[in-house]
């Protein structure tokens, strides 16, 4: 989302003054419409419909229940509700146990992202800052779409260690990285031979052009490892090792970024071939060594063994489960992709100095991002886990606390940005028009980092039930449908500021969540639950009943076992 420094130069101070002169300024009144919408959205509408439901469909059986109800009262009572979904018991501690983890590696991969630009850009050139972030923009298009095979393993790896089909774990998380590994090839075969001539194309120097051709292969084989990286931190949470997993993860962004650090400023190298290579030793000596050799050690993965390197009869069948999976998740990241390219295309028709804000704005949204989709993943996780168990209840119950605690975070962040609001422009650009036209921003995109959080968490509860392509189709259609057409409007033809791109953004993300929450709360949990074991072919045995898992639930912060993982339970049994 970077543009070339040559562009935030040509603006000057006078063009912000210009640009308050000729552009309509409609902050406060899209601020109030947006307050609005997001407490209606996100609490009125979902707050209605789960209510309407249960006294709908409650029995008498159920009015007498104590559970999430007051039992002087015959409708659902709300204050139980909330106090259920706050309460910090063993699965808000579980929650968290996966949540933490991830967003400390999404937050340090951010970070080690923005230090190789740095280093790039200062001491290699322009020329090679240019080649290596047009690089990253072209692999980013189609290595958005092939992660979908590895966001795969975040659902039916947890709906069948769930279920404790151990060996079809393993199968899940093979055709995943298989899936992963056999489509990124097309992908860098498509980008080594083509990312020379694309950028002759959109006018760069041949000089540059050469630097991206050649970097361009090696670059491809580093998000192909790294895929296999992510995918193997990714089963390592699902089977409970979290820690562990996302510890190797963070050395692995920290150790790359030193040795291209040493390679560039120590040795001197000038060659993004080079670099390329530094980068990928590292990213699969970290792959071997951390991934797969010590997890065998320690014995980590021993109950998978089967799943992951034997034989199966029913292979084609697995990698239709994995398929059905990930094309929806591949196509919401595509979507993510496209809906910020497309109102990059609207910043930049109201000007250069906007285009440049926008896309100086996309590095604090990145890390907005990354927060919350590494909770999102917690969730996607828990809910297909307890779903998998035979536990209806608590995987509701799951939903429901990661979208309490997405919030809590959200409101958090934006609370720290805000506060930090005199600071940030000055740190992200020297430019007085970029940095007035940011302070503008900045109370928009709090409130849309909130709403975003929402949205996306909602999501991913929606996928763990393994409906991903309802939770897409309803992503998709409220980007291309609300978001887009509202922000075309507002810029194309009312030729208001980059505000009413951040309210369009806003406004769908509620939509967004709003949505997903209703068909959380009209959702069949029982059906989900028996139709997910049975796609997973556990053990009866395993299976819990729907009632013991309903007492389960409303009494899980006295029962230490309410939740704990297999490994967890054989541990407690043996003290």
């Amino acid at each position: 989302m970077s543009l070339p420094n040559k562009l935030a130069d040509a603006v000057d101070v006078a063009d912000y003054f210009d640009y308050v002169e000729t552009t309509k300024h409609p902050g406060g009144v899209l601020l109030a419409i947006a307050l609005c919408a997001s407490v209606g959205g996100i609490v009125g509408l979902p707050l209605i419909v789960g209510l309407g439901r249960n006294l709908l469909l409650e029995t008498e059986e159920e009015r007498s229940s104590r559970r999430w109800r007051d039992p002087r009262c015959p409708t659902p009572s709300l204050l139980g509700l909330l106090r259920t979904i706050v309460e910090y018991d063993d699965e808000a501690r579980r929650i968290l146990r996966l949540a933490v983890p991830l967003i400390l590696s999404a937050n340090v991969d951010r970070a080690t992202q923005l230090i190789t630009l740095a280093v790039i850009s200062n001491y290699m050139g322009t020329d090679a800052m240019v080649a290596y972030t047009m690089v990253h923009l072209f692999n980013g298009i189609t290595s958005s779409f092939v992660m979908g095979w590895i966001d795969a393993i975040d659902t039916k790896g947890s709906m069948a260690y769930g279920a404790r089909n151990y060996e079809l774990t393993g199968r899940y998380v093979r055709a995943s990285c298989l899936g992963h590994v056999l489509c990124t090839m097309p992908a860098s075969l498509l980008w080594g031979t083509t990312a020379g001539r694309i950028m002759l194309f959109l006018g760069f120097e041949e000089s540059t052009a050469d630097l991206a051709r050649d970097f361009a292969w090696v670059y491809a084989a580093c998000e192909a490892v790294n895929g296999l990286n992510v995918g193997a931190q990714k089963f390592l949470a699902v089977i409970g090792r979290e820690m562990y997993a996302n510890v190797v993860y963070c050395l692995e962004r920290i150790a790359t970024v030193t040795l291209v650090a040493i390679f560039v400023v120590g040795v001197g190298t000038s060659s993004l071939r080079v670099l390329g290579v530094v980068m990928l030793t590292s990213s699969a000596l970290f792959l071997l060594v951390g991934n797969i050799l010590i997890p065998i050690k320690l014995g980590y993965i021993t109950k998978f063994k089967s799943g992951l390197l034997g034989r199966s009869s029913d292979g084609l069948s697995v990698a239709r489960d994995v398929f059905d999976a990930a094309l929806p998740c591949a196509f919401n990241r595509l979507c993510e992709e496209s809906e910020w390219e497309v109102m990059t295309i609207f910043a930049s028709m109201l000007g250069p100095a906007e285009a440049a804000t926008w896309a100086t704005m996309g590095f604090i949204w990145n890390v907005f991002e990354s927060t919350t989709e590494a909770i999102g993943n917690a969730c996607e996780m828990r809910v297909s886990y307890q779903l998998g168990k035979g536990r209806p209840g608590m995987a509701k119950l799951a939903g429901y606390k990661t979208m309490f605690l997405a919030s809590v975070a959200s409101i958090l962040g934006s609370a720290i940005f805000l506060s930090l609001s005199s600071v940030l422009p000055s740190l992200l650009t020297k430019d007085a028009t970029i940095q007035g036209m940011l302070l503008d921003l900045f109370p928009l995109l709090a409130l849309s980092n909130v709403s975003m959080g929402f949205g996306m968490v909602a999501w991913t509860a929606v996928g763990g039930q393994g409906r991903n392509s309802l939770a897409t189709k309803i992503a998709i259609s409220c980007s291309f449908l609300v978001t887009c057409p509202i922000a075309g409007v507002l810029t194309v033809w009312m030729k208001l500021n980059l505000q009413s791109l951040m309210f369009a953004m806003h406004f769908g993300y509620t939509l967004t969540g709003t949505l997903l929450c209703a068909c959380l709360q009209l959702s069949d949990w029982e059906a989900l639950s028996k139709k997910v074991q049975g796609q997973m072919r556990a053990n009866p045995d395993d299976f819990d009943s729907d009632s013991d898992e309903s007492s389960t639930a409303s009494s899980s912060s006295s029962n230490p076992e309410v939740e704990e993982d297999d490994e967890e339970d054989e541990n407690k049994k043996n003290r």
